[in-house]
């Protein structure tokens, strides 16, 4: 049977591993049943979501998910014909700290992923406006979650999927700072 890797990073619901570590989601349960119908083999690779870019880019996976299109990626990634999901980006804050608006974090601590196009996205317009955060670099959007709740960040950057489906495990308030919708999709390595 042909053998599929599939990155997965922490990008519950679409992609998570649970307390015991099996990989679930509902793109683990398209892929799967997709695999299931073609008699082929599906292997889980976890890891960040910059890991499973690097690991898309050399190869070593293939399949990700939750992909937005970059002019740097699609040099060594191949993107699916249909988008998978619509995303948008949300700032939430530390219920200590007031942000109405991106000029309130001047001089904050704000968390952003590692190799994410929401926290890019953010620090851009950041850029735009002459406003000068502290960036908080963290591995996943779980730790930005983490990183405001417990007050190592004012504020942090994650998508609405994540945002919507976490936001009431943490201590967070959602701001109305909502930004940069775009599409994601599947890829494979070149």
């Amino acid at each position: 049977a042909r053998v599929v890797r599939m990155a997965v990073f922490p990008h519950r619901p679409a992609t998570f591993q649970d307390a015991g570590g099996k990989v679930q989601g509902f793109y683990v349960d398209m892929v799967a049943e997709i695999c299931r119908n073609r008699g082929w083999e599906l292997q889980f690779v976890p890891g960040s979501f910059a890991e499973s870019l690097e690991r898309l880019r050399r190869g070593e996976v293939d399949l990700g998910t939750s992909v937005a299109f970059t002019e740097e990626r699609v040099r060594y990634l191949d993107y699916g014909k249909e988008a998978s999901f619509t995303v948008w980006s949300i700032l939430y804050a530390n219920p200590r700290v007031p942000i109405q608006n991106v000029f309130d974090v001047q001089g904050r601590r704000v968390a952003v992923m590692k190799s994410d196009l929401n926290g890019a996205h953010f620090i851009d317009l950041c850029r735009k406006f002459e406003v000068q955060p502290v960036y908080v670099e963290v591995a996943s959007f779980d730790d930005v979650m983490q990183a405001v709740a417990s007050g190592a960040a004012d504020a942090g950057v994650t998508t609405n999927i994540i945002g919507y489906a976490r936001e009431a495990e943490y201590k967070v308030v959602r701001t109305p700072v909502v930004f940069n919708p775009f599409l994601t999709y599947f890829a494979t390595p070149k």
